[in-house]
């Protein structure tokens, strides 16, 4: 994370910078992260019937950044502006990845939007990349890739739109997963990255 920069979750939650020992660090993350400090721990499924917003759903996810910064979380809810008012959103600095298992009982398309925030724009760096996967039975498939890069592309100064349509999984038990990762040079500098409220909708 960039020293001389407050993230968007930083500004969003601000924690004590001094651990006096491994109990107060482990609780700083529990705190600052909204979840458990086991990045791999087993989430119940969540059965989807109608809309259901994933960002409703923070606390039921499995998620795994690369490093648990305990004055900057790497995962958040925050509220972004690109340009069209405030949106929920999720701030997923890379790499990252937020997993869900989900009970698809019947059809429904993932509706979502990705960006960077507008205090990245002009930034260095070479953008943020993102993913959605989808896992059944151990076979992960890779459903969208998007990268955006407002720097260089000012079209990407705005929300990118992700629409995934998941049908063929209807009444299976399938794992989601939003990922982010530092774009092509690897380069993590500035990598804003957010994901507007996922929503799955009932078709």
């Amino acid at each position: 994370q960039e020293p001389h920069a407050e993230s968007p979750a930083r500004l969003h939650h601000r924690h004590p910078a001094i651990f006096p020992g491994l109990a107060a660090a482990l609780m700083v993350v529990v705190l600052a992260c909204g979840r458990s400090p086991d990045p791999h721990g087993e989430m119940p499924a969540i059965t989807v019937a109608g809309t259901t917003s994933l960002l409703e759903h923070l606390d039921r996810a499995r998620w795994m950044p690369a490093v648990v910064n305990l004055n900057n979380p790497h995962i958040d809810s925050v509220s972004a502006d690109l340009g069209d008012g405030s949106r929920p959103a999720i701030f997923c600095h890379p790499t990252a990845k937020l997993t869900w298992r989900l009970r698809l009982e019947g059809p429904v398309r993932l509706q979502t939007a990705v960006g960077l925030l507008p205090e990245a724009w002009t930034r260095s760096g070479d953008g943020a990349g993102f993913r959605v996967l989808l896992s059944e039975a151990g076979r992960e498939t890779i459903l969208v890739e998007r990268h955006a890069d407002p720097r260089r592309d000012p079209e990407h100064r705005s929300w990118l739109p992700i629409s995934v349509d998941l049908a063929r999984w209807a009444g299976r038990e399938v794992e989601l997963t939003l990922e982010t990762d530092p774009g092509p040079g690897h380069d993590p500098g500035w990598d804003w990255a957010v994901w507007r409220d996922p929503v799955l909708v009932a078709r």
